[in-house]
């Protein structure tokens, strides 16, 4: 269990925002501690990440915090690439392979596709505005290193969806995934996962994702690709000082 100022959030949205992690039982040591940080940090916004404990739940509500969303922590633990792509007219490239950049129009599009679906956006007091500012700098910060590999597919010259993946000891992170307007169902993202778990079994990695949990849409296509939930968390969201 921890907390701390969030230095990505809090620069984006240029207030202070800070992380509350319960992944065990909560006891009244750490109630008061937390208090204290709250009281030390005065951050306007806090997100809270909580396991299905009760005694949790009730100390969030008695904070007045609000529940945003169901976190689900997928792992795909059968590597084998499931659907050959057998479209001359489609292509998977590396970032290195092609000259795009974050303000690419068909980029934007497609991470504004992936965003308006985020915790972020469920929030009325964020709103898209907000939202968007924090995929956008997700974007380029993936672009300048933060991600380990980005791929993106195309049809013919066109981008019609992306992933980034993120890299951490033995673990790959699905981090941003998104196919553009109209052509999701297909099979398209399919294919980036394909990619995926190529990349993952000619490096000996393990693939994950998280999700939330009430996007059925994005669950299903998990699910469909052989991922197997390990994790579920209940997502807190409180507004401490002002509106953001």
């Amino acid at each position: 269990m921890e907390f701390f100022v969030e230095k990505f959030d809090s620069e984006v949205l240029g207030k202070t925002v800070a992380k509350l992690i319960l992944d065990e039982p909560i006891s009244k040591r750490f109630q008061d501690k937390y208090k204290e940080f709250v009281a030390g940090n005065n951050p306007d916004i806090v997100f809270a990440f909580t396991h299905f404990y009760q005694q949790n739940i009730n100390f969030l509500e008695e904070q007045e915090f609000g529940l945003i969303s169901v976190r689900t922590i997928y792992k795909c633990p059968d590597l084998t690439s499931k659907k050959p792509n057998n479209d001359p007219d489609l292509s998977i490239k590396e970032k290195v392979d092609c000259r795009l950049t974050p303000d690419n129009d068909s980029v934007q599009e497609i991470l504004k596709i992936i965003a308006r679906t985020s915790r972020y956006c469920k929030d009325i007091k964020l709103g898209e505005e907000s939202c968007f500012k924090i995929y956008n700098q997700w974007l380029v910060n993936s672009f300048s290193g933060y991600a380990k590999k980005i791929f993106f597919l195309f049809y013919k010259e066109v981008v019609i969806g992306f992933v980034t993946l993120k890299e951490k000891d033995d673990k790959v992170w699905v981090d941003l995934i998104g196919i553009g307007a109209g052509l999701q169902g297909k099979g398209l993202g399919d294919l980036l996962i394909d990619k995926c778990k190529q990349y993952c079994q000619e490096n000996k990695k393990e693939l994950w994702v998280i999700t939330e949990g009430e996007n059925i849409g994005a669950s299903r296509f998990y699910q469909k690709n052989g991922f197997l939930i390990q994790i579920l968390e209940l997502v807190f969201h409180k507004h401490l000082n002002k509106s953001l």
